[in-house]
Order: structure tokens, then sequence, then C-alpha cells
């Protein structure tokens, strides 16, 4: 019997999944887990938590990387969010509605490229027997910077890549700058400093926009041929750098632009 039917007792199925699914609802569950999973790309894993006391932990996540990229949740969201996602599931600990009960659950998560998320629940022994096999492969197109081509790229150039990363320059709080075609001039306390340099892109936090200013692509790897990209500022940061590399740059250049909408610039830095 399942752990579902074992709960609900005589309750007609329907009305028993209607009661559960309207908590699940306002544990705003969905929202945490999308958070969780990374901004954009195709997701296929399954979350593992416990009820521990009062509170529920996070014990695991099970995926495999997919042919077209994607698969786990992106390592820096989730670590960030998934606070949020076991405060959610705590939530629909305390709400679930008798006498439905558990003591440890797995969800599946399944995202395409809309990016609708779809969650599949599980509790106690149903929970024990679920695995990954059981959920449905994503449709929809991946996010271009998880492209398998561009994350064997970027580990071959990454001898590379780390003596340009580690010349990355940034204005002082006193500092101002023009950036006139290839000439980068810096102007603060200890006077002027000019440099060769060549924009790659522009960058908007608030908006994770990034867009390539560079004349034509850098390499031909997805991530390079898309003009618009969403990506967080480390993945900014990391595709301005990989760009630098393969314009036979030395270093990169960052800074805000003067206007109120937080937009950064990234500039190849040729000496």
């Amino acid at each position: 019997m399942s752990w579902f039917d074992r709960n609900r007792g005589d309750e007609p199925a329907d009305e028993a999944w209607a009661r559960l699914g309207s908590v699940v609802e306002q544990a705003h569950i969905a929202p945490a887990i999308h958070a969780a999973s990374g901004l954009s790309g195709l997701r296929r894993y399954v979350l593992r938590f416990q009820l521990r006391g009062v509170r529920v932990r996070v014990t695991g996540v099970e995926s495999e990387p997919l042919p077209k990229g994607g698969g786990p949740p992106e390592p820096g969201a989730f670590a960030a969010n998934v606070g949020a996602v076991e405060a959610a599931l705590g939530v629909l600990a305390r709400r679930f509605p008798r006498p439905f009960t558990f003591e440890r659950g797995a969800i599946g998560v399944v995202r395409g490229g809309d990016p609708e998320i779809g969650l599949s629940f599980r509790f106690d022994e149903d929970a024990d027997a679920f695995t990954l096999a059981e959920l449905d492969h994503p449709a929809g197109e991946p996010n271009p910077t998880e492209d398998p081509r561009y994350a064997k790229a970027l580990s071959a150039w990454e001898s590379r890549i780390a003596p340009v990363r580690a010349r990355w320059l940034v204005p002082g709080r006193e500092d101002t700058w023009t950036l006139d075609g290839v000439r980068l001039t810096i102007t603060g306390p200890a006077g002027n400093r000019v440099l060769g340099a060549d924009p790659i892109a522009r960058f908007w936090p608030k908006g994770n926009r990034f867009e390539w200013l560079v004349e034509t692509p850098v390499g031909e790897e997805p991530p390079f041929v898309e003009p618009i990209l969403t990506v967080t500022m480390g993945g900014a940061m990391e595709l301005a750098v990989f760009a630098a590399v393969r314009m036979k740059r030395v270093g990169v250049f960052q800074a805000e632009m003067a206007d109120e909408r937080g937009e950064i610039l990234f500039a190849a830095l040729r000496e």
C-alpha cells in the first residue's frame, strides 16, 4: 500500500489530493526550488529531505548531466537558496492535513526551457523507492553556458585563463575612467593611466542580462554566438575572462557605467 492510500483511509482520493495540493501551494515550495535550481537552464534531479524534530533538512540531491547541458541544480544558486527550500518544506510539514504525516520525503524536479518547473512529491516508504529514472527529460533549449561544448572548452583553456584572471583591473573609488575606441584612460589621485583595451560586454546585474560588444564572436561555443545571455555576476565574469583569452589579451577591466541602472562594462586589456 502506498503512503498516500495508507494515510487517506476512507477519504476519496480526489478530495485527499486536493487538500494536499492546497497545502503544497500555500507553502510556496515551487518558487523556492526554482530559485535553488539556478536562473535558467534544464533541470532534472531528485531532492531528498528529512523531518528532524520540528525542522526539515535537505539531505541530498541525486542527478546526472543531461546530454544538452544542465541536469543538477547550479551549485551557487542551490547553496544560496537551500535554506528557503527547507523553510518552505517546514511550512508544508506543519500544515499537512491530518491524518497525513511524514518523516522523510523526496521531490522530483523537472524544469524545461520555459522555464516552468514540475514537482513530484513522495513521502516515507514511497520516497525511499523513488529514483531519478522515473522523471521525464525536460524539453526546450539549455542555457548556453551549460552546454557541454562550453564546459569542455573552459576546462581545456583553464591554464591560459588563470594568468589573465589574475590581471583583473577595477578602478578605485576616487577614480574616473573613459574608454575611447581602444584607449582606456583612468584618472585618479595618482594621476592618469592610459592602457590599450577592447570592449567585451555589458552586464546588468539587476536583470542578469549579458550583452556582447565584440565585433565578431570570439569562439564557436554557444555562449559566444548568442548576442544576449542570462547569467549571474559570476557567470558574466567567467565569460569576460574567457573572451579576453580568446582575444589574446592579458587582462580584464571591470567598471560600473555612469548611469542609474547599475550597468557594468567589461573590457579586455592589451597590456
